[in-house]
């Protein structure tokens, strides 16, 4: 029998010691035939063949790259130019028999997709989430004064007769973003700096919590 790529230039002879070998990317039709020891030439059998040793390609984004107190979701885009995408391998094992998927994570980590083409080749891809941040902020704390004391879950000041000035501070895993008071039971009222001014007389409850930038809120801390 003899063999040709569709790309070649005639023939090749194709025996048990001379078999011909595609040793490049390939995608086209090879075509067989046999010639008997009589010279007489069959039909020609044609069938198309991809070789290809080229791993696919991947991308992906996030439905959000800022800080979030939700569940973020990865979107993954396979590309391959010759065999095509056979399916992406999510990190939960699921196979998805496209080019493309979505995959939910609720935590921060780096997570596995694979990418495999109709040819077998497979493409490892890493995706890494760090914008994740569902826990609440440090309750506030102020600085200790010297005339303060705590009682019934609050810090008590002692008379004075100067305006008083809290200094707080809090913390978060994607940092604080705001603070917030309320008093006399006003609403909640944005601090601009982490300090707070008190010039009221009388006596005042002042409620103070911190915003993060995912957008979770501490408890309060009354003084």
């Amino acid at each position: 029998p003899e063999g040709s790529a569709e790309d070649a230039a005639g023939w090749l002879e194709y025996s048990d010691t001379a078999r011909p070998i595609i040793e490049r990317r390939f995608n086209g039709k090879i075509h067989a035939r046999c010639i008997d020891t009589a010279g007489n030439v069959s039909d020609v059998l044609s069938s198309d063949v991809i070789v290809e040793d080229t791993p696919p390609t991947a991308t992906h984004s996030l439905n959000t790259e800022s800080w979030t107190n939700s569940d973020v979701t990865i979107s993954i885009a396979a590309q391959d130019d010759l065999s095509g995408v056979h399916h992406i391998l999510l990190p939960d094992g699921q196979e998805v028999s496209a080019a493309a998927a979505d995959y939910i994570v609720a935590d921060n980590g780096t997570y596995a997709f694979s990418v495999f083409d109709n040819s077998g080749n497979e493409f490892k891809y890493p995706v890494a989430v760090s914008n994740i941040d569902k826990t609440s902020p440090t309750q506030p704390k102020t600085k200790a004064f010297a005339n303060a004391f705590f009682a019934n879950g609050r810090s008590v000041f002692s008379w004075t007769n100067k305006a008083m000035t809290l200094e707080f501070a809090s913390s978060a895993p994607s940092g604080i973003c705001a603070y917030e008071y309320k008093c006399k039971n006003n609403d909640w009222q944005p601090i601009l700096e982490n300090s707070l001014t008190v010039k009221d007389e009388g006596i005042n409850v002042v409620e103070i919590r911190s915003l993060s930038n995912a957008g979770n809120i501490s408890s309060v801390t009354k003084f």
